[in-house]
């Protein structure tokens, strides 16, 4: 073969409109996307904001409890109302309330594989 067929570069050129045009829809996709995951990290960091506050309450109440226990009498402590308020305070202290992680953008390859293809020579 010496070069490309008239009907052969047609489809190339058919080729290339195609890739280029989905190309784009893809890219518009993903811009759409992208302010999508924007807006979810937005709401993620509002409900990280939250939690915080709500980790800052925890810790808060448990040194008020730790301190409580510590000011009632070692017989108390050592008793079963102790053992059971201890274990009362540590359930608290011990609750997770990690935030979560922010989404990540999604990324495509930046390769036009419609470029690429136009570029290629038709003939030796």
């Amino acid at each position: 073969m010496r070069e490309f067929s008239k009907e052969e570069q047609d489809e190339i050129n058919g080729f290339v409109t195609a890739l280029q045009e989905e190309y784009t829809e893809i890219d518009d996709k993903i811009a759409d996307l992208m302010d999508k995951v924007q807006e979810v990290n937005e709401k993620i960091q509002r409900y990280n904001n939250t939690l915080k506050n709500v980790r800052d309450f925890r810790d808060g109440h448990v040194q008020r409890m730790r301190d409580y226990h510590a000011d009632k009498s070692e017989t108390w402590q050592n008793g079963d109302e102790g053992d059971a308020y201890s274990t009362w305070v540590d359930e608290w202290e011990g609750a997770s309330f990690n935030a979560l992680e922010l989404l990540e953008t999604p990324e495509i390859d930046n390769e036009e594989h419609g470029s690429v293809l136009d570029e290629l020579p038709l003939s030796p």
